[in-house]
């Protein structure tokens, strides 16, 4: 990624094509201002990923500019089949440790099991939208989605389970799937029944209460920390500067995606980010109109549906795998040359 990035930023021609991203020089200029106040602050984390947030935007901003179809099915494709890998290797690392730790929750190749949930939750979605477009390869994406469906349920992720689950049913509603929406629904439901009256089948229903415990005491360190510094923020990780400062639970971010970008970026922080999605909402909301690009633009919107519902108790966006693969599934926006592929006009 760095080596990716210091070659497009070298590259006159490719320099240019990450500042056509409506309001993406905005963006990516304001994490210079970001590093900034962590190095006031003494953020070292947050210069850090200032840099690490830099680099992927501008790899997606460039990815985007000369993205094709037959380029992006390979990228997703690319990454359902990893997710077989990561399943398959969740699954070992619970069968290694059942016998001592039978609670133990695999988090296969990723930073723990919550992030390996929100990875799952973007590859579902994923492979429902290829199975849509591509029906020989149905039989693949079928059988990516029952292994990772597999692997959410060992790593017992509850907020990847409902983000998920919203990204899922928008999906499908919105290509006017009512039967098999109706299906996952009513198996879903099923599902959390029988937890309900067989709590060994989902032991982690038991821990709710202590997990809302220390989110309530990080959503308040977060908001008092952020009324100390509004208008800018303390950089990306602020919460763990916070925290000392106040002795609220610790940990590295404030488990609110909201939260945490105020806490982070500030008021003004936030106006630029927001200034960024409206101008991509609007060009989405172009598309559908006129029903062009329609698969990928409400992948996007599946997609950003499911982060903002995984958001309101974690943020594993912020992370180098997860925030990458919804950047890749994101370039699709960029796509221009539909007649490469004389079938994906038809299927979009």
């Amino acid at each position: 990624m760095i080596l990716s990035c210091i070659y497009i930023l070298l590259h006159k021609k490719q320099r240019r094509a990450i500042l056509r991203v409506p309001y993406g020089k905005v963006l990516i200029g304001f994490f210079g201002i970001s590093a900034l106040l962590s190095a006031y602050y003494g953020n070292r984390f947050g210069i850090v990923c200032c840099f690490g947030i830099f680099t992927i935007y501008v790899c997606a901003f460039y990815l985007r500019s000369v993205m094709t179809y037959s380029l992006f099915c390979l990228m997703m494709d690319t990454a359902c089949a990893g997710s077989v890998l990561a399943a398959l290797f969740a699954i070992y690392q619970k069968l290694s440790q059942y016998s001592t730790m039978p609670t133990y929750r695999p988090e296969s190749f990723f930073l723990n099991p919550n992030y390996y949930g929100a990875i799952i939750e973007f590859i579902v979605i994923i492979a429902i939208y290829r199975a849509d477009i591509n029906s020989s390869g149905r039989p693949f994406y079928a059988a990516v989605i029952g292994i990772n469906l597999v692997g959410l349920y060992l790593c017992a992720s509850m907020s990847a389970w409902t983000a998920m689950t919203a990204g899922v049913l928008v999906f499908l509603l919105l290509k006017k799937k009512y039967k098999i929406a109706a299906i996952y629904l009513t198996i879903l439901i099923l599902f959390i029944l029988a937890c309900n009256f067989i709590p060994s089948l989902f032991p982690r229903f038991n821990s709710i209460d202590d997990t809302t415990s220390n989110r309530m005491d990080v959503w308040w360190g977060a908001f008092h920390g952020f009324l100390d510094t509004p208008m800018l923020g303390r950089g990306p990780m602020a919460y763990t500067i916070v925290s000392k400062e106040l002795g609220t639970y610790s940990t590295y971010h404030c488990h609110n995606l909201f939260l945490d970008m105020l806490l982070n970026y500030g008021i003004i922080g936030c106006g630029v980010f927001l200034t960024f999605i409206i101008a991509q909402v609007k060009q989405l909301w172009k598309w559908l109109k006129r029903k062009a690009y329609r698969g990928i633009t409400l992948l996007t919107v599946s997609l950003t549906i499911a982060v903002l519902i995984h958001g309101i108790t974690d943020v594993t966006i912020f992370w180098i795998q997860t925030g990458l693969l919804f950047m890749l599934a994101y370039t699709g926006t960029g796509i221009r040359n539909w007649q490469e592929n004389s079938t994906a006009k038809k299927n979009q």
